[in-house]
């Protein structure tokens, strides 16, 4: 089975003003990369203003740092066959306390 994601890609949106949604601003959008690669997957933001991505082909992954100025991946060195499992958490704007409030 091949499961590339030939028309899917990734959006990296940034909320510029917190809790105005109209000002969500798309910063990039990527499609599969390089031969034989899926779709990158983002994984979370790096303090200096990187992306963390994961690149998967159909018998490796490999770690990779996304530049949003230059839109240039840089590879980490960090890589694995068949299985790379990378953990992380997501913080959100959620708001917990309020029934009726509109989350972004």
């Amino acid at each position: 089975m091949d499961n590339r994601f030939e028309d899917s890609f990734l959006e990296i949106w940034v909320m510029k003003e917190y809790g105005i949604k109209e000002s969500w601003t798309k910063l990039i959008t990527f499609g599969p990369q390089g031969p034989e690669r899926l779709l990158p997957r983002a994984l979370c933001f790096r303090k200096s203003g990187e992306v963390l991505v994961l690149l998967t082909d159909k018998s490796r992954q490999e770690l990779v740092s996304l530049d949003l100025e230059s839109k240039q991946f840089k590879n980490l060195g960090i890589s694995g066959y068949q299985c790379c499992n990378v953990g992380f958490y997501k913080e959100s704007l959620l708001l917990l306390d309020k029934s009726d409030a509109e989350s972004y």
